[in-house]
């Protein structure tokens, strides 16, 4: 679902990850990759209000690491609020 969203979004220049531990690094342009750091600290409050939180690393990288007991409905509501404050903060 996180490659939808940056298919979505082209702020999202890059997904890494592995098991649960995912990266979505922002970028205010693709090519040279400037980073997009009021708009992760943007995104990521917009996320806290919603009960969704994480933190930013490097300024613009959202880190999600849920608990390795998180449910798989838990897991779609956490990527329904990402996805609706990708939504409400950035302008497609």
């Amino acid at each position: 679902e996180l490659h939808a969203l940056q298919e979505q979004f082209s702020i999202i220049g890059d997904i890494r990850g592995l098991g649960l531990l995912w990266g979505l690094e922002l970028v205010k342009d693709p090519v040279f990759k400037e980073k997009a750091v009021e708009e992760a600290e943007a995104i990521m409050y917009e996320c806290l209000r919603n009960g969704l939180s994480f933190k930013v690393s490097k300024g613009n990288v959202l880190q999600l690491c849920p608990a390795l007991t998180i449910t798989a409905a838990e897991l779609r509501q956490a990527l329904s609020i990402l996805a609706q404050a990708f939504q409400k903060i950035i302008k497609t």
